[in-house]
């Protein structure tokens, strides 16, 4: 294994490419990003270990990296797996990543590889800087919170042992929160915790390691899970998911909440599944007909070729209103596409026959937007260049093909609503049967939360 003794020096490689992904990750990739609680990361320069539940691959990662303000850049611990590679392992080290190891990757002989970094991490932290990490050890397949592996434990005891139990280390939990997991140009909020540190299980740990092990994950985890969307109950999660949208507006409206942020979302869709959750508990016939009920409608929705959204709005007004907008941007709409369909087309293919794990597409895409559309971009500089013979043209080509871009991925959002809106339109004036099953079960769904959920904060 290489050396990380420099992993969180200065690195001028480091220092070239963070600008750059910063810019596409907070501009150019997701339309809106924020960030909640940033006043709670600790500022007088005293190491600290951060902990984020994992649902995007590569894209949480970014997140948390861009979520940290101020000159510390967090030293990140991934999975042992993508190290393999000498020339990899030295281009991740100089991103500031570290391995850990998992039995599936390394076996349990290779297990013993982690004590190095755990101390590496210790290291770290102590001269001051950060190191993040995602106790579940591996992405999820939507909002809800794993298990914690003993890892992240053991670098925090670590830290402890190195001061002799005498320091308190403090942990910063965060937790991810995606509007859409799999399309540029949607909605990414990061919602930072208060420090926490875990002196009271020092003592536990010098006599039972295990067991402060299990006690501080189970701490940790509890941290992590009340800033974020958990939908625990697996069985029923699909229709938890379509009812947070159906309820949305209704609990953002009920809590006094702004539409237009988006953590805001997050805040009503939390109060949507604990109030779920509280049926479930308190009236059980009554939870189980809602959750028949989404189902049933969830499936008209997918015969229909509609998503909730659509029924929530009027029909005739926005639908009329939109439509020259929309023949107003085809022209725009085409030439972004002319522009970046070599690239868009390469995402794609590879999403389609190299990526199994669906979680994993955007991560492809934000590392496509990141490191291959700058070349791309300059390339069609030089050809602009080449066959119209002005340099001032080619640079103002150049200066629009990030727009070109942002342009065609938004309008391509826009195609995809113009065509749900046209398409409730003409099955409205048809009469279909199906659509009127789906608007009267979606009228019963809501009448059964009126009736059942507070209507109180």
């Amino acid at each position: 294994m290489i050396s990380f003794d420099e992993v969180n020096k200065p690195h001028w490689f480091y220092s070239i490419v963070y600008p750059w992904f910063k810019f596409i990750h907070n501009h150019i990739y997701y339309r809106k990003f924020n960030v909640v609680g940033s006043e709670n990361l600790p500022k007088d320069g005293e190491g600290y270990l951060v902990i984020c539940n994992h649902q995007n691959g590569l894209n949480d990662a970014m997140g948390v990296l861009h979520a940290i303000s101020g000159k510390r850049r967090p030293v990140f611990i991934a999975r042992g797996d993508i190290f393999k590679k000498d020339f990899l392992a030295k281009a991740l080290r100089a991103l500031r990543i570290m391995p850990a190891f998992r039995v599936r990757d390394a076996g349990y002989d290779g297990l013993g590889q982690n004590d190095a970094i755990f101390e590496q991490s210790a290291r770290i932290i102590g001269e001051g800087d950060v190191v993040a990490l995602f106790p579940e050890a591996s992405h999820q397949k939507g909002h809800y919170l794993s298990t914690f592996k003993k890892g992240f434990a053991r670098i925090a005891f670590k830290v402890a042992e190195e001061s002799n139990y005498e320091k308190p280390l403090r942990i910063v939990p965060m937790a991810h929160h995606y509007s859409n997991y799999f399309s540029a140009q949607s909605k990414l909020a990061i919602i930072i915790g208060e420090p926490f540190d875990f002196t009271e299980l020092y003592e536990l740990h010098k006599e039972d390691p295990n067991k402060a092990i299990a006690q501080l994950n189970q701490k940790a985890r509890a941290k992590v899970q009340e800033l974020m969307l958990d939908i625990s109950d697996r069985e029923h999660y699909q229709q938890y998911e379509l009812l947070c949208g159906i309820n949305r507006d209704r609990q953002m409206k009920l809590m006094k909440l702004r539409k237009s942020y988006f953590p805001n979302e997050l805040t009503a869709d939390k109060a949507t599944v604990k109030q779920l959750d509280e049926l479930k508990e308190a009236k059980p016939e009554v939870f189980e007909q809602l959750m028949n009920d989404t189902k049933d409608y969830g499936k008209l929705l997918e015969k229909l070729h509609l998503r909730d959204w659509i029924l929530r709005k009027r029909i005739l007004g926005e639908w009329w209103l939109r439509l020259p907008g929309a023949l107003i941007l085809l022209p725009f709409w085409i030439l972004g596409a002319i522009v970046n369909i070599l690239p868009l087309g390469l995402i794609k293919l590879v999403n389609t026959h190299l990526i199994k794990d669906r979680m994993l597409h955007a991560s492809i895409q934000l590392g496509v937007s990141t490191a291959i559309m700058p070349f791309w971009y300059l390339i069609l500089f030089a050809l602009c260049w080449i066959f119209i013979g002005k340099l001032w043209i080619a640079a103002l080509f150049l200066v629009l093909c990030y727009p070109s871009l942002l342009l065609y991925v938004r309008s391509r959002v826009f195609v995809i609503k113009m065509y749900n809106r046209s398409r409730r339109f003409f099955l409205k004036l048809a009469g279909n049967p199906l659509l009127k099953k789906a608007e009267s079960l979606r009228k019963d769904i809501l009448n059964i939360i009126e009736e059942n959920f507070s209507q109180s904060k």
